[in-house]
């Protein structure tokens, strides 16, 4: 792990909330850019997510945006078609796009780059921030209306559907696309994102086994959502914590992470208030109330302690999601 030169720190805002409504009545539209022809969107990535699991009603997530996004830029042409002018584009956005338009009932003739830096592959959901930006603004630029509703059904159907688009933490359930509810960001919540690829092969990580398991520690699973929820919405960061450790702890015995318990005890003597996870995923964070902790100093323990077994990604706020204007900064 290289900490110093890998050492991110990103100051983000935290955005209001409300909880979502009825389908159909939360709108995500802004004003369109003064030409209507451009639009520049970015989403957050999320370091994997607060809990994740399968109870009666089906699978279901609460995210963790992270201050680190990927940007969409959707610029009109006068010919038809979509051009794809990035890599990342052209492979996650293009069928995902035509799709949505063809459900809108416009034309499709549009030129679309995609920027990020947000690694993929490791849980931090990249894929779903890079579509997530590119359908927002794709919306923008033609006048339309970011339905949640349209938009998480056509994120499940391209396979990425982490409720990125939708304000505060989303509870969502991840093969639909639906929204159960939005709750209100972790204020003062930092996230110190580590990567441990190097010893874990998130292939072969077993979702049958995974869903038993939830229906075997239904109990704890249920305290851990009713704890998470109450955390989220009273703004007590310790709540929070503790139940994204439950829901890594259990996701731990499907995929073991050989250090996983070595850093949550680092992270608990270093003042730190637990750790998550992406379930079924390679990523790690280190979640700390912002002011209890050095974040440079802490990386540098746990790069004493861990070696190349850990890599760190970076120090992020966590944040609500949602699309922003790009051109805002």
């Amino acid at each position: 792990m290289r900490a110093r030169r890998h050492l991110r720190l990103v100051q983000g805002g935290v955005s209001s909330v409300e909880p979502l409504r009825a389908p159909g009545v939360l709108r995500l539209a802004e004003a369109l850019p003064p030409d209507g022809r451009t639009a520049r969107r970015r989403a957050p990535a999320s370091c994997g997510e607060l809990i994740r699991g399968t109870l009666e009603s089906g699978e279901f997530l609460l995210n963790c945006p992270i201050d680190f996004h990927a940007q969409a830029t959707v610029r009109a042409l006068p010919c038809a078609g979509l051009s794809a002018r990035t890599p990342e584009a052209e492979t996650d956005c293009t069928e995902a796009i035509e799709r949505f338009a063809r459900a809108q009932g416009v034309g499709v003739r549009h030129e679309l780059r995609l920027s990020t830096r947000i690694p993929r592959g490791r849980g931090l959901a990249a894929e779903a921030a890079g579509l997530t930006a590119a359908l927002d603004a794709f919306a923008q630029c033609n006048g339309l209306d970011r339905d949640p509703v349209v938009h998480g059904r056509t994120l499940a159907e391209a396979g990425f559907c982490h409720g990125l688009h939708l304000p505060g933490v989303a509870h969502v359930d991840p093969l639909s696309g639906a929204a159960r509810e939005s709750l209100p960001p972790p204020r003062d919540l930092r996230v110190l994102v580590l990567d441990c690829a190097a010893e874990v092969d998130a292939e072969c990580y077993d979702r049958d086994r995974a869903r038993a398991l939830h229906r075997a520690n239904r109990p704890l699973l249920m305290a851990a959502l009713a704890g998470l929820r109450v955390g989220l919405r009273g703004g007590d960061l310790r709540l929070v914590a503790e139940a994204a450790t439950q829901s890594t702890l259990l996701d731990h015995r499907i995929l073991p992470r050989p250090q996983l318990h070595p850093l949550l005890a680092l992270a608990h003597a270093a003042g730190a208030l637990g750790i998550n996870c992406a379930h079924g995923g390679t990523v790690l964070g280190v979640l700390y109330r912002r002011g209890d902790v050095v974040a440079d100093a802490l990386a540098e323990k746990i790069d004493r302690a861990f070696g190349s077994c850990l890599e760190l990604v970076g120090d992020f706020a966590a944040i609500g999601g949602g699309c922003r204007d790009a051109t805002l900064g």
